[in-house]
């Protein structure tokens, strides 16, 4: 019985960690991997319990979003992106159960053992997030096709930005990061009531830096009939003068998927 408790709790542990790995790629997450082991391993306690006791599929999957959601709450401006977040989390777990399905039945594979099983589970995560990230070409090369220029409003002050398709940065606390020319710095901030300190780390082709951010709220972009208000945004005044003189800031693709195109 002991034998069986140990391949039961490798066995959730193992899907686990490749559902949570999936999700953090496809969201373009950055889950520290302190948090990704504390939240595996107590969806696996959950999970085995649930195989002993219920083995009911939709126990695990309610025990998998709970611990997603204790875990990983900070880490989303709003409740909507977290909900959002859980919904695509139960799709891909979903998704994976049910190519772990077609696959043993195309191939007439038996999980009658362990290792059969570590190997199908392997293949599919593989197949999934290859087909989740050819999903995230898709949706790039459907914002390269349209209008990339917003307007961006900090309080009263108005700045001409642009979707920066290759740009998905967030700082320390899961915050979104525009970039802004210095040269703005003194006439935004002296028209912010409250803005809190942060730091940034930027990767670029030249390397990598810590940049400080300056935390503001009720930031609104604005891209044509459309006004998202974002709850909470870093500003980041370090854009290079490489961007054209016509746009003042950046924004990120992912912001503009969550803002104007109900993704995540």
């Amino acid at each position: 019985m002991t034998i069986y408790l140990d391949y039961i709790f490798l066995e959730n542990l193992v899907v686990n960690v490749i559902i949570i790995i999936i999700v953090n790629n496809f969201l373009k997450l950055k889950f520290s991997i302190s948090k990704i082991i504390i939240c595996t391993l107590i969806d696996t306690l959950f999970s085995t319990l649930n195989n002993l006791f219920f083995n009911n599929v939709f126990y695990s999957i309610i025990f998998s979003i709970l611990s997603f959601y204790f875990l990983f709450r900070k880490s989303f401006n709003t409740k909507i992106q977290f909900l959002k977040a859980s919904i695509v989390y139960f799709i891909i777990y979903i998704l994976f159960l049910g190519l772990i399905i077609v696959i043993t039945i195309i191939f007439n594979v038996y999980l009658d053992n362990f290792l059969n099983k570590i190997g199908v589970y392997c293949f599919s995560a593989l197949f999934l997030n290859i087909c989740l990230s050819n999903l995230w070409k898709v949706w790039k090369k459907d914002i390269k096709n349209e209008n990339l220029s917003v307007i961006i409003k900090i309080d009263e002050v108005k700045i001409n930005g642009f979707i920066d398709t290759g740009n998905i940065v967030k700082d320390l606390h899961g915050f979104n990061v525009i970039f802004v020319k210095d040269n703005l710095k003194d006439l935004i901030l002296n028209n912010i009531c409250k803005y809190s300190l942060t730091y940034v780390d930027v990767l670029t082709v030249n390397g990598s830096s810590k940049e400080r951010g300056y935390v503001v709220s009720n930031v609104e972009i604005i891209s044509g009939n459309n006004i998202i208000k974002i709850p909470k945004v870093v500003l980041c005044f370090n854009l290079s003068g490489n961007t054209p003189e016509k746009y003042s800031a950046i924004i990120g693709y992912d912001i503009y998927l969550d803002s104007f195109c109900g993704g995540v």
